[in-house]
């Protein structure tokens, strides 16, 4: 129950072996937030419970990833209930916040959180907030709830927008 920081620029292959990690606490933030702040390998096979309360302007906010690119991420169950009580957020995701690349896959992922954010236009999803480009969302499903109080907030139960000119 101790505020948590982000593991930053994860490469390599992280396999949690089914085990959970509970009560996460998150409620500093800026850019690139989680329990992963950046993923550029491989993450799976784990549970994640626990809140994040924000109370300051953030850009990709994840419940396990902030910023994924390139990677893969399996089987994980996020339990992380998401909401600010002031300041501005942008790409909000229940797994992940933003994905910057097609090359990016996401399979067997479930939310089952809560989230509710404040005074945010921008894209929140269950599963993934923003994608650019096009990522891989497969076998993933939300049991949780997501919601803005803001009109014209893109949001959806799996991916809250998805920037993709390519077919």
């Amino acid at each position: 129950s101790r505020e948590w920081s982000p593991i930053r620029d994860y490469t390599g292959n992280f396999d949690g072996q089914n085990h959970t990690i509970s009560e996460l606490k998150i409620t500093n933030t800026s850019h690139d937030t989680g329990l992963f702040r950046s993923v550029y390998g491989t993450i799976k096979n784990f549970t994640v419970k626990g809140d994040m309360i924000i109370s300051a302007d953030g850009d990709y906010i994840g419940g396990v990833v902030g910023y994924a690119d390139g990677s893969t991420i399996s089987n994980i169950t996020s339990y992380v209930n998401i909401s600010n009580t002031a300041g501005v957020l942008h790409h909000i995701g229940g797994v992940v916040g933003y994905i910057a690349n097609k090359d990016t896959f996401v399979d067997k992922c479930l939310y089952y959180g809560t989230m509710n954010i404040n005074n945010s236009h921008d894209c929140i999803g269950g599963i993934v907030g923003y994608s650019n480009a096009g990522a891989r969302i497969s076998n993933c499903a939300n049991h949780g709830t997501v919601s803005a109080t803001k009109d014209g907030a893109y949001t959806g139960g799996i991916l809250g927008y998805v920037n993709n000119t390519n077919p």
